[in-house]
């Protein structure tokens, strides 16, 4: 009887250490396989979770008095993760001047994703070791540090971050390696392509440089837009800001059909990405006939996967005391006349929108300019109702509401108010972000501030 009592106890004892095995990480005296062991070692050491269904801890930490572009990085990278996470992330993006005091380094082991020049010991460390438009992805301990050398490099760190990491991610969990260390240089172009977007397209009434070209080309290679729509774009506009562009780009109509008279709305495009297949160019049919400023220009691209769209491009009428016949009217005389110009302008592009149908088919299509007319206004309203859609209205990412024209030297920030510079698409154009260009010389550069859209050819 003591023989089988005891070979019962044995029994209950062997089950009980099995069964308190499962609860233990795998060690060398326990039955795992070495396959299992291998598994739970990599995943606990070699990789960072930052969340799954059990775990959404991490915070996004940015600087007090982050730039426009930093702000802008750590608002996408949060985006992204609630789009992507959405039932899991929760909007954790804090400043970091909550904790501490002015000017003090913090040292914690909380687990943060560090974007730009934070009061973190880490992220000053990390900066330390950056050259001119380095930036670098680096883990340290339990942080993650996106930092660059300037704003620009910082938004291109986190805009690899999302497209190398988070994008790939499945949407469960998101871990990345502990030993996580890219560095990079930030391009010629400086505030990178919307994550989900392929392409860019801005417009800019250059005031025939006549404002600070210098300023001017710098701006434009700033953000180096992959199709660029010109206003008030002269001889000297050509020479000294086109021109400057990088090699690879081009211009639709450079000339009006004399061979003499220079495109004022010309269309600048990058070759290494499109090919130009048809263009045209024209007067306004309602203008003020004594300047070369106000024509209207088309063109039609094809992208390398064969996907075809086309693009508009003008300058607005306008009708000022110092045009020669209608220096006696009063302004409100003036401001009719303008009005019904305006009016036919839109009619007109709504005529080159329709004959570019007729000879290449219904496809994709945007339309940029100096519209000088605004939101609230009968030609904006006819433009509408013809189907047209405005990027600063629908892109879900943007920067809006602000005008933009200025008086030169009138100011160098930004005012809201309503925009008269615009970018409006029919068909199967996806605009994914829209922005307003808030750098400081963009107020120097020109009477008018570009505008842009980062979008998508849905072919």
């Amino acid at each position: 009887m003591k023989k089988q009592l005891l070979v019962f106890i044995s029994v209950i004892l062997a089950t009980l250490i099995l069964l308190s095995g499962c609860d233990k990480a795998p060690n060398a005296d326990n039955t795992t396989t070495p396959a299992d062991t291998t598994t739970a070692e990599t995943t606990e050491s070699n990789f960072i979770l930052l969340l799954d269904e059990d775990n959404d801890d991490y915070k996004i930490i940015r600087p007090e008095k982050a730039e426009e572009y930093e702000v802008n990085a750590a608002v996408n990278l949060n985006r992204t993760l609630m789009d992507k996470y959405d039932d899991i992330w929760d909007r954790k993006l804090t400043d970091d001047f909550v904790k501490g005091k002015k000017g003090e380094i913090i040292e914690n082991n909380e687990k943060e994703i560090l974007i730009g020049y934070t009061n973190r010991k880490e992220s000053q460390d990390v900066y330390k070791t950056l050259k001119e438009d380095e930036y670098t992805i680096r883990v340290v301990n339990r942080k993650i540090v996106i930092i660059g050398e300037n704003q620009y490099a910082t938004a291109t760190a986190v805009a690899e971050f999302i497209e190398n990491y988070v994008n790939k991610a499945d949407g469960k969990t998101f871990s990345i390696p502990r030993d996580l260390d890219q560095k990079g240089i930030c391009e010629l172009r400086k505030v990178p392509v919307h994550s989900s977007a392929t392409y860019r397209i801005m417009t800019y009434n250059v005031v025939g440089a006549d404002g600070n070209v210098e300023q001017a080309s710098e701006l434009i290679l700033r953000y180096l837009p992959d199709i660029i729509g010109f206003q008030e774009c002269n001889k000297n506009a050509h020479t000294k800001i086109v021109s400057t562009l990088p090699d690879y780009y081009s211009v639709a109509n450079e000339f009006h059909s004399n061979k003499k008279t220079y495109n004022y709305t010309p269309i600048a495009y990058n070759t290494n990405l499109f090919t130009l297949v048809d263009s045209g160019l024209e007067w306004l049919d309602g203008r003020y006939t004594g300047t070369n400023t106000k024509s209207i220009a088309w063109a039609l691209f094809e992208d390398k996967n064969g996907a075809r769209f086309a693009v508009i491009n003008f300058h607005g009428a306008v009708c000022s005391a110092s045009y020669k016949g209608f220096e006696n009217m009063t302004d409100a005389e003036r401001s009719q006349q303008a009005l019904t110009w305006r009016i036919d302008n839109v009619r007109q592009i709504i005529e080159i929108k329709d004959r570019i149908f007729k000879k290449h088919g219904t496809l994709p299509l945007m339309v940029t300019g100096d519209y000088n007319f605004n939101s609230s206004s009968e030609p904006y309203k006819n433009l509408t109702a013809g189907g047209f859609e405005e990027a600063e209205v629908i892109a879900k990412n943007k920067t809006a509401g602000y005008k933009t024209y200025y008086k030169f030297g009138s100011t160098t920030t930004a005012q809201k108010g309503l925009s008269i510079d615009h970018i409006f698409r029919i068909n199967g154009i996806d605009f994914i972000s829209f922005n307003t260009v808030r750098d400081p010389i963009a107020f120097t550069a020109s009477d008018h501030i570009p505008v842009y859209a980062d979008f998508n050819v849905i072919k």
